[in-house]
């Protein structure tokens, strides 16, 4: 997905994968400890392209897992900076440092979660894309 645009890594100011798991275990300990209910991959992967592409501000956040809810609000003076602020849980730094692209990412994620969440283009044009895409084995 993001290697498409370029975006998957942290070298040309994208996100690492070691970055891009690290928002995936977020999102999920966030969703667990919120106590709400995974239903199925395809709703997660949804919900996560929605959260991070449409609500998550990573100019006013910092996620770190090692807390219950990881995400947190940045102090006075800390929002200005336009890198993300994702602690690495192992070893105490920011694995987001490298991605100075992170605008291009959100937008991706928007842009991706618009895309799988229409109709249009579906093989039944009755459900989304990315729900045939989940249960093309069931047809």
């Amino acid at each position: 997905m993001l290697t498409v645009q370029k975006l998957n890594s942290s070298f040309n100011g994208g996100v690492s994968s070691y970055c891009l798991f690290l928002l995936i275990l977020a999102f999920i300990r966030y969703q667990y400890f919120s106590n709400v209910k995974i239903q199925n991959i395809e709703i997660l992967l949804m919900d996560f392209l929605f959260f991070y592409g449409k609500i998550f501000d990573y100019k006013l956040t910092i996620i770190d897992l090692k807390y219950r809810n990881p995400y947190i609000q940045k102090e006075k003076g800390f929002e200005k900076l336009s890198i993300p602020i994702i602690i690495d849980p192992i070893y105490n730094f920011n694995a987001g440092k490298n991605c100075f692209r992170m605008d291009l990412v959100t937008n991706f994620f928007a842009e991706t979660y618009d895309y799988l969440n229409t109709t249009k283009g579906s093989f039944d044009g009755k459900t989304s894309i990315l729900a045939d895409f989940f249960h093309s084995d069931d047809k």
